[in-house]
């Protein structure tokens, strides 16, 4: 049901120029601080207590009456973002006016400036969201919008968008490569040249991030979002999915070169492209999506990238990508062969990391494989060099970080002997460390259960009331659905 729009919004297109305009840079001057009602129209209940666990806790134990509360009196000032796909640091980059204007005092935060100006202007919200392409893509929604049904294509996105699967993020590098003539072109972006010439010219507009395929991969997550626990799965994928290092991107052209008769299929028109066999057929019959980018071989080729990331500048290796990567035209799997990744392989060879994995467990359908290693498997979030647990995907080639600390990177102690529930959404394992979970002060090996799907990790070991045992805990086991 479409809502009307408070505020004026123009068309993403003119006839002569398919983007926004640039704005003007903003003057300093008195506080214009959008209002309470102005900050709930892109305010999301579920995703901010999902990405601030802290504030759940402050919720459930009545600190604050809802997290709206919280982000009134304290998340706004403090950057807090208001919803999976409005990032504070990444708009106020996007935006230097807007950031000056922040520091002048003239705003309280980025999301003050769109909640108020910023929305109507068309403004992108996120590097995960691109507003004037998905009202470029999505020519209903841009009518809706200019109508007065929405207050902006994100105010579409969120209400109905994600859950229908529309594509709203871009793919720099697929596009460049369809279409040679822009990439030998004077533009700056194949983003920038579709803006202005491709969408009128026909020129298809590639998706990097896919929704259809973050489901298929992940059930847990699909029927959480059936479940309406969670928006939709590229919602789970920008707060948790990201940084747990779980997939959303496709290799079409690997996926053709790994199965000769899918790519005679799709040249014969019996499928639109490999990723609609994979989704239809692909994940029944066992054969592997090859993720078109690969985290690790990423940060290991672009040092620059890898240290943004561990410096918090990015979240992500691939909200660094998304954001600029691509745009400088880096390699989404560098060293990867041509015809499949090595991290996607069925046995992927010892050529990446030189250390010991051992004790180990799969999952009942022998998808995940969990396993203690001291290798740096992900080097953005394993900074520790001691013994960390990992899981491996069989299907996507992902390996995930599983004992991930509270805050910042690396575990102050080693983890061992992992256990994984039957579907693979729990890992319960052993630590050292005291920087897993908060009021760990018994200096003894404890055991922790990690959620996947949630993204949050408990300890197992305590006293009835919750508090510290004085002896170690060691041995894990887990019962089949991890309870």
């Amino acid at each position: 049901m479409a809502r009307q729009a408070s505020h004026q919004a123009s068309s993403v297109r003119d006839s002569a120029h398919p983007r926004p305009s640039l704005l003007e840079p903003l003057e300093p001057r008195l506080l214009l601080a959008a209002s309470p009602g102005q900050l709930a129209e892109f305010y999301s209940e579920t995703d901010y207590l999902i990405a601030n666990p802290d504030v759940a806790a402050a919720v459930a134990a009545g600190a604050f009456a809802t997290g709206f509360d919280h982000f009134l009196s304290h998340g706004l000032q403090e950057g807090r973002d208001p919803n999976a796909f409005f990032d504070t640091p990444a708009y106020l980059r996007a935006n230097p006016d807007v950031a000056a204007a922040v520091t002048a005092g003239t705003f309280r935060s980025g999301y003050d400036h769109y909640a108020e100006f910023g929305a109507f202007e068309g403004r992108t919200p996120s590097p995960f969201f691109l507003e004037p392409l998905y009202r470029l893509r999505n020519p209903d929604v841009n009518a809706a919008v200019l109508a007065g049904g929405f207050l902006n294509g994100l105010d579409h996105y969120l209400q109905h968008g994600a859950r229908e699967g529309r594509l709203a993020t871009w793919d720099e590098l697929t596009y460049l490569t369809a279409n040679p003539d822009v990439a030998a072109s004077d533009f700056v972006t194949g983003l920038d040249h579709y803006y202005t010439f491709g969408f009128a010219e026909g020129r298809l507009a590639p998706a990097l991030l896919s929704e259809a395929l973050y489901l298929r991969l992940y059930p847990d997550v699909a029927t959480a979002t059936a479940l309406g626990v969670i928006r939709s799965g590229l919602t789970h994928f920008t707060l948790l999915g990201q940084q747990a290092g779980l997939q959303a991107t496709f290799a079409e052209d690997t996926y053709l070169a790994l199965y000769p008769d899918v790519a005679a299929a799709v040249d014969a028109g019996l499928f639109s492209s490999g990723l609609a066999h994979y989704l239809q057929f692909g994940v029944l019959e066992g054969r592997q999506a090859p993720p078109f980018f690969n985290a690790p071989l990423y940060l290991s080729a672009y040092p620059a990238a890898a240290a943004a990331v561990a410096a918090g500048v990015f979240p992500s290796a691939m909200a660094q990508f998304i954001e600029v990567g691509q745009f400088a035209r880096n390699s989404p799997a560098p060293f990867a062969t041509p015809r499949l990744n090595v991290l996607a392989s069925p046995n992927p060879p010892n050529l990446i990391f030189a250390a010991d994995a051992i004790a180990g467990d799969v999952s009942a359908d022998g998808r995940y494989v969990v396993f203690a290693s001291d290798g740096r498997l992900v080097p953005s979030l394993d900074t520790n060099s001691l013994s960390d647990i990992y899981l491996y995907d069989r299907f996507t080639g992902i390996v995930e970080l599983i004992s991930v600390p509270r805050t910042g990177s690396g575990i102050n102690g080693p983890s061992f002997d992992p256990v994984v529930s039957a579907d693979g959404r729990y890992v319960a394992f052993e630590s050292d460390a005291s920087t897993l979970v908060t009021g760990d002060l018994n200096n003894r090996r404890d055991v922790f259960r990690r959620d996947r799907l949630t993204g949050t990790t408990i300890r197992v070991s305590v006293d009835v009331d919750g508090g510290d045992l004085f002896f170690a805990s060691e041995n894990p086991s887990i019962s089949a659905d991890g309870s």
